[in-house]
């Protein structure tokens, strides 16, 4: 085989399996085990780097987390002739895999070496990646103005390189944050430009979560302030990301959706549509296994039935949800249905099961309150050791 024959068959390789990543990820990994196989014998140092790189996002895509920090940990160690580029992506998905472990120290010592060789290596889109997968760390570590900083940077760089799809992520990553810090008039503008880019580019994916991001945020202004023209636009938008789900057939995003459309048309007062939808989520979210929007759909179908007075029917679906979320531990969703059915005793007058609920109410809270507080000193902590760590790095590489 000649040297263009091998290096093609290895691209066309790539290729199918890129592909099939998201249709079919095992032929994909076999396509990509057949390529590198080629390129090893070739002694192909590119052609194994790619390879190794296409097969390490396989794994992250099945949450193969340990295979993936081994993966590229080899890749650096072995492959000492390829570019900074390569070893920057690799760190990068090292990062990645520790970020999604939970260990946030090595995702942040792993982003930053990334950042530091996509920066000597003048290569702008790894820079812009290495900024982008920083931010997803701080945000869980709830730094957000760090991950702001980054988001922003790596926004710049979008701008710069032209990269419209990498726009519309840090768009929507921007306006997820000031959205869950309670500033909508900040979080709306990032949506909106988030779905104009997506829709211009025909980003399908793209453009449904942004205009699901637009519902929720005028669905809460709409529920805080009693305005049925926010609700009205905030049905509009979860109806139209609704049909780009549907073409997808992203069934976890077209349960949430009609869960939230429920909700928009039980505020709205449109009670048989409200349960039309309720149901619809209901059964999808069972067929696919996703207990948490199924839980919620629950607690829905309980205050629903609440409001209507139908007790029993309401304690039903109120206590199937505090059984399934006992068993995920989910005890942000135990709190809304605990809260449910203290409302539910009381108007039936069983002040007796109403305090008794009351009383386990007030414990989970204390539970919750004490876990996020030892959360909270963890992560201070942690953010502590990895700024000392990054200093005494830099000290050291000075030196050197």
């Amino acid at each position: 085989m000649s040297q263009q024959a091998y290096k093609r068959t290895v691209q066309d390789l790539l290729s199918q399996a890129e592909t099939l990543r998201h249709t079919a990820p095992q032929q994909a990994l076999e396509r990509v085990q057949a390529a590198l196989e080629i390129a090893k014998t070739k002694h192909y140092t590119n052609g194994m780097a790619e390879c190794l790189l296409l097969k390490c996002e396989l794994e992250l895509q099945a949450q193969c987390f340990p295979q993936v920090i081994e993966i590229a940990r080899e890749a650096i160690e072995t492959l000492k002739a390829i570019d900074a580029s390569y070893s920057s992506a690799f760190h990068r998905l090292m990062g990645l895999a520790y970020w999604k472990q939970g260990d946030f120290k090595n995702a942040v010592v792993h982003g930053q070496q990334a950042l530091s060789l996509a920066t000597a290596s003048k290569d702008k889109k790894a820079k812009l990646l290495a900024h982008q997968n920083l931010a997803h760390i701080y945000i869980y570590l709830d730094d957000y103005d760090e991950a702001l900083s980054h988001l922003h940077l790596a926004l710049s760089l979008a701008q710069e390189l032209g990269a419209q799809e990498q726009l519309a992520i840090m768009h929507n990553y921007i306006g997820l944050i000031h959205w869950n810090q309670g500033k909508d008039e900040l979080a709306m503008p990032e949506f909106e430009a988030s779905a104009k880019i997506a829709e211009t580019f025909d980003f399908q994916r793209h453009l449904h979560t942004a205009l699901h991001n637009l519902g929720n945020v005028y669905a809460r202004r709409g529920e805080l302030h009693s305005n049925p023209d926010d609700l009205q636009k905030a049905l509009y938008f979860f109806e139209k990301s609704l049909k780009i789900e549907e073409a997808l057939k992203d069934d976890n995003a077209i349960a949430l959706s009609h869960n939230n459309i429920g909700n928009a048309h039980r505020l709205l007062g449109n009670r048989q549509k409200a349960l039309e939808h309720y149901h619809m989520a209901l059964i999808l979210s069972e067929k696919i296994g996703a207990k948490y929007t199924r839980i919620d759909v629950l607690i829905n179908l309980g205050l629903f039935h609440i409001e209507d007075g139908s007790w029993t029917t309401a304690h039903a679906y109120l206590t199937e949800a505090l059984t399934l979320s006992e068993s995920v531990q989910s005890n942000s969703q135990i709190v809304d249905i605990l809260d449910a059915l203290t409302q539910l005793y009381k108007s039936q007058g069983q002040f007796k099961e109403a305090l008794e609920t009351q009383e386990r109410l007030n414990q989970v809270q204390r539970k919750i309150f004490n876990a996020n507080a030892d959360a909270r000193l963890k992560k201070l902590q942690l953010a502590m050791q990895i700024e000392r760590y990054m200093h005494e790095r830099d000290a050291l590489e000075a030196e050197l």
